[in-house]
């Protein structure tokens, strides 16, 4: 059960309810209401703490007199929930999925641990470290057992799975109790924390005080939930128990007290019921201790695990946890265990056999408490260990050891010592392994899609529960040769991969891991497999990857003959699943709609859990933002299908069906829907993205761009079928590519406002043979009550309407909508005229602004009428006016500005943000070639405070890009001058502002202030004598970047050369790289200068790096070839001392790849891809570590690959014994 979800401060005053005290005892008879015998109800905790334990006499008295026990749900049904819960899905790089090794020593640690978590929970709920303080087991369990051991019949009150269901669903992400309750339960506490202040309450059998701290620190909707739903469920099922006989149920103390307590609600039944207080004598103690000590038969059935290789009998229906298999004795607080780990020594470099006598410090280190016994005998040619070990506590633990040529399997026996001694024969001279040695057989794993022939020595992981794939072994004693295969599913229904890339790339990276190496490949691209021969040390293996829709195959032979080799590898087919489950339908309240699914996998959809942060949203303060859902469906075999769900936005339109099928089709083939989005209007934008913009072009020049690859790989689709049933519409369609093994499978449907789309990966030739994906598609049923076809209804008048409404949250929605509503020409002039009039509040103005940017979008002249009307309106606020300067300069035309001239000249707008006027001017920087019309207009807002960084810059861009005639500006020299020596005195240091220590950051990032902006501006009249000065004062300043500034003006303007600026330059790491671009663009470059490569990647490197005592020495170059173009990458040893950033020093050496995008000229040093990763440890690990940045660097496109080796150490290289 889920603990509260509340942290509280200790430390808090005590206050004492003036209140009657009704619920005083742990223990209450149930009498009265025609009952012929007595009848008990306990509260207990769901501990081990001793702290539940405070008993009596009565309590054990009237429990083993009772001819029912309950507690509030059968454990034994518990395990199966716990086995749903515990499903996991490996969402890490896919191809990772194929690495095997030879197993490792921290892998064979669980074998010998002989519970885990999710069993102490259901037997014990003890922890090692407090297990002195600690009974054996929780009280409701004890309680449990004791009716098991005396044959009581012993029920569940609730639906252990109903109940947890309903209370994970009101399970609150916070609570934030309101100041009054706070206030309550800070009185409570009394310098105590939540816990300690329960276990106060429950130790002094308060039960009013735990109700008032329930009540207060609970949310509501759990509260209910949690207790008081259930406490009518529970009640319902005791006076239906008490009338057939005398009953002693055991529920938690937090549902007996308060006015919707089970007390109360049994009165309100008609029966009386009464505290009883009883002290605890040594007779009580007597009867705990018979009934600890007494155990009861297990009823053992025998279990065979589903390859066949162990039959051992179980004292319970088992459950299945990857590759352990876990069958509890709940009754006597007892565990049969199964746990295997695969050896895969076949995969080491050398031929060692794995030496059983190496598990003696693992049996030694890790089996709990003392070993009594040990014993390493043989059957057949398996060694085989017999191991008994005891605890302090008296727990038990009985394991038998199996060593076969592919795996170790462990039987353990888990539980009291007593129990062991007396059922330990029952089970473990009956567990059987299959030695057989001899022949081949064919081999269909359940839950695969696949067959196969091997050697009958062989394991068979995942075939119990198939989430993370299935895995062969098979050894063939007569050859000593080794055969394996991998199936792994995959769950991307979004991604058509390059399918021969996928083949290829799979081995590769299963060769890496193990350190092998490949000898020859082979592909047969007709049949879609790829061969590849290999070596891992002194083995000799041939791999074959084959792909099957979402089923991928690895199969590999290691020392075989190429007989048996080809027998193994040839013998593979495909098989259609095994599908002997029973289905149920989902319907998803949410998503709206029904579709039939196995139950098996699919449990927490039926259930209707959600994920959390998966296919669930905070709810939004926008009331009109659409719902959208996201499920998984999975199959038997571990196939998936995705569903999506979408309620189209209220503004949302499309003119017709044909378009809205359009715009799918687009989405599926060219990834966009609405090309609007994705049109750049040469916007300015932030250089933290500059890095991105490079590796973008740098993937481009190397056609490695996911728009090459596309245009070379084209997605193709065909519509299968077009099916209209009232308002709704199906589409059924495949998409593919030439370079695919595989197709989607898609299903859309829509009635106008809704959309479902379920997708799912088929095999290229599938023919409708897997009844998984047949019946999820053939039974998917909308479930709608929505309106229909409203997206094909214009949208603006709808929104005129919203925001015209009385009601605040459908005005305030209608703004925060802005973004969804298209607006059209004819719709300009009411647009027009609502902007006219109406009057925005502060949280509408946002809105107003993005209604201005669609009008500025329309291709239309009405749009420079609007805008100036709008401009001069009496009502128009600076900001609606920045907006429409903004989408005018988006228009990026000379009609435009000359607009934007006249609007400005007329009325300059004051923003309350600096940084709205420096985007607007921004905006006018990226467009040099038509804002220029602003020139020099713009200096006669110089004076205005808000203005005059942004024109300052502005025109020295445009300066820069030699498009403003220097004349025009010559009138404001003096004034620039007098501003520009004052930004001189603060970048020099005389302001004492920039010589803050406490603000180090700030004196970094503004070390050159504005002044490049004002020596651009002041360097054409350079002759006036005090201009001189100024740049002569500039010119002395240690600063690197005012020292390059200089330097290209005087390029620019024609200057004589600078041979000692340009020494100084080409000699600074700050600059050394920006310096050789621009002088060798200028042919000023020293004849004397000798730069390759290698050296300019090197000064682009350090230039990159803020520390200017970084150094960076060469390591090696590789080539980098693909599609016929070639290029170098460069890999450095950085070294960065004291790199701090404020907060945790980081790594002080890095391992730096270099790469400049390749040209017609050979490179192109403008354009260049960097990646800094910590130096390796190892220096032995350097060249793989580059290889691997390598690999990276050219295979951008590919998602599930994966470049690195992962830690992997066998066993044999770690454990070293004496022989």
């Amino acid at each position: 059960m889920k603990k509260i979800l509340l942290l509280l401060v200790t430390g808090l005053s005590f206050f004492t309810y003036a209140q009657p005290k009704k619920y005083q005892g742990l223990l209450w008879e149930i009498s009265g209401n025609g009952l012929t015998k007595k009848s008990y109800l306990y509260g207990s905790m769901h501990v081990s703490e001793k702290v539940s334990y405070h008993l009596s006499d009565a309590f054990f008295q009237h429990l083993l007199a009772s001819d029912y026990v309950a507690t509030e749900s059968d454990p034994a049904t518990w395990l199966d929930l716990y086995s749903v819960f515990a499903q996991n899905r490996n969402y890490d790089s896919f191809y990772k999925g194929f690495y095997r090794h030879p197993v490792k020593r921290d892998e064979l640690f669980p074998l010998f641990e002989s519970s885990d978590f999710m069993m102490n929970n259901l037997m014990f709920r003890t922890t090692e470290a407090r297990k002195d303080y600690q009974e054996e087991t929780y009280l409701d369990l004890f309680i449990y057992q004791a009716g098991k051991k005396y044959n009581k019949r012993v029920v569940g009150l609730e639906n252990a799975k109903k109940s947890i269901i309903d209370v994970l669903k009101a399970e609150p992400t916070s609570f934030n109790p309101d100041q009054e309750k706070l206030q309550a339960i800070m009185k409570l506490l009394r310098d105590r924390t939540y816990n300690q202040a329960m276990n106060d309450y429950y130790r002094d059998k308060n039960l009013d005080m735990l109700d008032s701290l329930y009540y207060l620190a609970t949310p509501p909707k759990y509260l209910k939930a949690l207790i008081h739903d259930r406490n009518i469920t529970m009640a319902k099922s005791i006076d239906s128990l008490v009338s057939k006989g005398s009953l002693f149920a055991a529920i938690g103390a937090a549902h007996l007290p308060g006015k919707q307590g089970v007390i109360e609600l049994l009165r309100a039944k008609g029966y009386e019921v009464k505290a009883i207080n009883d002290p605890y004598s040594e007779t009580g103690r007597k009867l705990k201790t018979s009934i600890e000590k007494q155990f009861i038969k297990p009823n053992y059935t025998f279990y065979t695990t589903t390859d066949s290789v162990i039959k051992m009998p179980m004292p319970s229906k088992p459950a299945f946890f990857g590759s352990t298999t876990l069958a509890p004795d709940i009754s006597n607080g007892a565990m049969i265990s199964l746990k295997r780990v695969a050896l895969r020594q076949f995969l080491q470099k050398t031929d060692d056999a794995f030496d059983p006598r190496r598990l003696d410090s693992l049996f030694f280190e890790h089996i709990p408490g003392e070993i009594i016994s040990k014993n390493l005998s043989q059957s057949g040619d398996i060694p085989v260990y017999d191991i008994v070990s005891q605890t302090r506590s008296g727990q038990s633990a009985h394991y038998k050891i199996f060593l076969t040529p592919l795996e170790i399997i462990c039987a353990t026996m888990s539980g009291k010592a007593d129990y062991i001694r007396q059922f330990e024969k029952d089970v473990f001279p009956k567990i059987q392994v299959n030695t057989s040695t001899s022949g081949w057989q064919s081999i269909r794993p359940f839950q695969g899609d696949f067959k196969i022939e091997a050697p009958s020595v062989k394991l068979i992981y995942g075939d119990k529960q198939n989430t993370e794939g299935i895995e062969l072994n098979a050894y063939d004693p007569t050859d000593k040769s080794w055969y394996f295969a991998i199936e792994k599913n995959l769950n991307d229904n979004v991604t058509l991969e390059d399918s021969r890339f996928e083949m290829e790339r799979i081995p590769i990276e299963f060769l890496r891991e193990l350190g092998g190496q490949a000898t020859r490949d082979s592909q047969q691209s007709g049949d879609w497999f790829y061969t590849t021969k290999a070596t891992i040390g002194t083995k000799k293996l041939t791999l074959k990857t084959l792909i099957k829709g979402q089923k991928y195959y690895l199969l590999g032979s290691v020392n075989a003959s190429e007989v048996n080799s080809k027998r193994f590898l040839d013998s593979f087919s495909a098989a259609p699943e095994v599908d002997t489950e029973v289905y149920e339908t989902l319907t998803d309240s949410a998503g709206h709609f029904l579709v039939s699914i196995p139950q098996k996998g699919n449990e927490q959809l039926l259930w209707h859990l959600a994920q959390k942060g998966i296919d669930v949203e905070e709810p939004s303060e926008n009331a009109f933002d659409p719902a959208q859902k996201y499920v998984v469906l999975r199959g038997p075999s571990g196939k998936t299908i995705d569903v999506n769900y979408w309620e189209y936005h209220r503004y949302d339109y499309v003119p017709s069906r044909d378009t809205l099928w359009a715009n799918i089709e687009r989405l599926i083939v060219s990834g966009y829907t609405d090309s609007r989005h994705d049109d750049y209007k040469g916007e300015a934008y932030n250089s933290t993205n500059r890095d991105d913009l490079m590796v973008e072009e740098w993937n481009k020049r190397m056609a490695l761009d996911s728009k090459t690859y596309r245009e070379k790989h084209p997605i193709t689709l065909k519509k299968t079928k077009t099916e209209e049933n009232g308002p709704f519409t199906t589409w059924e369609a495949i998409s593919t590519c030439d370079n695919c093994s595989q197709v989607t499978k898609h299903k859309v449907v829509t009635q106008g406002t809704e959309l479902w789309w379920l997708k799912t990966i088929v095999d290229k030739n599938y023919s409708g043979d897997d009844s998984f994906t047949e019946k999820a598609f053939s039974s998917f049923e909308p479930e709608s009550d929505k309106a229909p076809n409203q997206m094909f209804t214009r949208k603006f008048p709808v929104f005129l309407k919203d925001v015209a409404s009385e009601v605040d949250s459908v005005r305030t929605s209608a703004f925060a909508s802005v973004d969804n509503l298209e607006i059209t020409e004819t719709e300009l002039p009411a647009l027009a005229e609502f902007l006219s009039h109406y009057k925005p509040s502060a949280g509408e103005s946002d809105g107003i602004t993005e209604l201005i940017e669609k009008a500025g979008d329309l291709d239309s002249e009405q749009v420079y009428d609007v805008f100036k009307s709008l401009y001069a309106a009496k009502g128009t606020t600076s900001q609606m006016q920045l907006a429409i300067l903004e989408s005018l300069a988006s228009k990026r035309t000379k009609q435009a500005y000359e607009l934007i001239a006249k609007l400005m000249e007329y009325d300059l707008p004051v923003s309350d943000s600096g940084n709205s006027i420096n985007f607007l001017f921004s905006k006018f920087s990226a467009d040099p070639e038509h804002s220029k019309e602003l020139y020099p207009l713009v200096f006669e807002f110089f004076g205005i405070p808000e203005y005059q960084g942004p024109v300052l810059d502005f025109t020295a861009s445009l300066f820069r890009d030699k498009e403003a005639p220097k004349g025009k500006i010559k009138k404001y020299r003096k004034l620039l001058l007098s501003n520009a020596r004052l930004e001189f005195k603060r970048v020099s240091g005389a302001n004492p502002d920039y010589e803050s220590e406490e603000d180090e950051s700030a004196a970094k990032t503004q070390s050159t202030g504005r002044l490049l902006s004002y020596l651009q501006l002041l360097y054409p009249y350079r002759n006036d004598r005090s201009i001189a000065g100024f740049i002569n004062a500039c010119k002395s300043l240690n600063n690197s970047e005012i020292r390059m500034e200089i330097a290209s003006l005087g390029i620019l303007y024609d200057e004589p050369a600078d041979e000692k600026l340009y020494a100084t330059l080409l000699s600074d790491n700050k600059t050394k790289y920006s310096a050789y671009l621009l002088l060798k663009d200028s042919g000023k470059l020293p004849k004397d200068s000798d730069w390759n490569e290698q050296q300019i990647a090197k000064a682009a490197l350090l230039e990159s790096i803020p520390n200017e005592k970084a150094t960076a020495d060469f390591i090696s170059q590789q080539t980098l070839a693909n599609d016929g173009k070639n290029t170098q990458i460069f890999f450095f040893m950085l070294n960065d001392p004291g790199n701090d950033d404020g907060y945790d020093a980081g790594p002080e050496k890095f391992l730096a790849a270099f790469s400049f995008a390749p040209s017609e000229d050979g490179f192109d040093p403008t354009v260049y891809r960097l990646t800094l990763v910590p130096f390796p440890v190892n220096a032995t690990d350097v060249p793989e570590r580059c290889k691997a940045i390598s690999d990276e660097f050219l295979n951008p496109e590919h998602s599930r690959a994966n470049f690195e080796k992962t830690s992997s150490v066998p066993v044999q290289e770690i454990i070293e014994e004496e022989e």
